[in-house]
């Protein structure tokens, strides 16, 4: 089963190192709580980066009482355990994006989407999965990279090793994407700003 000394073993094979924790929050190696630190960071990058289906989650939501300021003409909230990949639209077909913004607002706490959708709207996003036995064997690999990625210099201060871990993330994260695509019927994946970067 994996849990987060795994990823963290991962990680470590990644960097040519010996996997030896059994405990990742408990070890107290300087290497450990290197990945320790960076563990939360990477998890949340990796979730963000990919509409994963083990973490996407479907909703509709309701306008708030609240209109934006400026620009559009209604506001919904995002639900708290939001990070990313937003689809939405007023028919149920989720893959479509409307003119919208996604905006943190000073005066009301949360995230929320503003747009001109009216009441209800049909909502896909990318929730904040913490629980790794839920992880996606794809996801696992591309979470494994980020983290060596993160932790690369201070556990081997090799220079070279960062880059070099972020380029097979990229491409462990293309592979993910198209299989996810066989997974959800598409039949390509919708490439986004993450691999579109890659390709310049």
């Amino acid at each position: 089963m994996t849990d987060k000394a795994t990823i963290a073993n991962l990680a470590l094979q990644l960097l040519g190192q010996i996997p030896n924790i059994v405990d990742l929050d408990s070890d107290n190696t300087q290497r450990a709580r290197d990945l320790r630190n960076a563990y939360e960071p990477a998890r949340l990058a990796a979730l963000r980066a990919h509409a994963w289906n083990f973490a996407t989650v479907r909703d509709t939501l309701a306008a708030t009482a609240t209109t934006p300021a400026w620009g559009y003409a209604k506001r919904y909230a995002l639900p708290p355990d939001y990070v990313g990949q937003l689809r939405f639209s007023k028919d149920h077909h989720g893959s479509r994006k409307p003119p919208h913004r996604i905006v943190t607002d000073r005066n009301q706490s949360g995230t929320f989407i503003d747009t001109d959708e009216g009441s209800p709207i049909y909502v896909e996003w990318v929730s904040n999965v913490t629980n790794t036995a839920l992880f996606d064997p794809m996801f696992v690999e591309y979470f494994a990279a980020k983290l060596a990625e993160k932790v690369a210099f201070q556990v081997t201060g090799k220079a070279n090793l960062a880059p070099e871990m972020r380029d097979y993330a990229a491409d462990l994260a293309r592979d993910a994407r198209w299989a996810d695509a066989v997974d959800t019927g598409r039949d390509e994946p919708d490439e986004g700003e993450f691999l579109a970067a890659r390709a310049i």
